[in-house]
């Protein structure tokens, strides 16, 4: 499957969800396909939400179980039910990021919020009202915007800042 747009800015979705895969390997941890995807999915959006600039450079497309980023399922898919190993590109080298503290510090908040839910409990969690993926929900495989994926973060943000700008 061809790569989605890639002219976001930020790192190959790829590299990210390798991340992932790192820190539940150091942890110990089972990690699934469908949580690995709603992590990065979820890094983004924090990513966005509290710089403003994208996390990754592929889209983010509204499937039927929520956002999905085509480029990190795909090049996981075959990695089993539960994911072994760590995506490589077509000649076996592996895809890697290079992320800047904050941008790392977001990624393991992120696995450290997120890795005790259940695949389906991430999954709902992409599901609330008003969120990205809720305008588009039917639309399967429809582009969701940064720019919606970002304003849905920064509005939690503010909330959880007590409604400070």
């Amino acid at each position: 499957m061809a790569d989605s747009k890639t002219n976001h800015g930020g790192h190959d979705s790829r590299a990210i969800a390798n991340c992932f895969v790192r820190l539940a390997h150091d942890a110990a941890d089972r990690l699934t396909i469908m949580s690995l995807v709603k992590y990065v999915y979820f890094a983004h959006g924090w990513t966005l939400g509290h710089t403003g600039e994208p996390l990754i450079c592929h889209d983010v497309q509204a499937w039927k179980y929520g956002p999905v980023i085509p480029e990190a399922y795909y090049a996981f898919r075959g990695k089993g039910f539960i994911v072994r190993g760590q995506a490589t590109d077509s000649d076996g080298r592996l895809y890697t990021a290079s992320p800047s503290e904050r941008q790392s510090n977001i990624i393991r908040d992120v696995y450290r919020a997120y890795s005790e839910l259940e695949p389906f409990q991430l999954s709902a969690a992409t599901h609330h009202p008003h969120s990205p993926w809720s305008k588009y929900r039917g639309r399967h495989y429809h582009v969701i915007p940064n720019d919606e994926i970002k304003a849905y973060y920064q509005s939690i943000i503010r909330k959880a800042e007590g409604g400070r700008a």
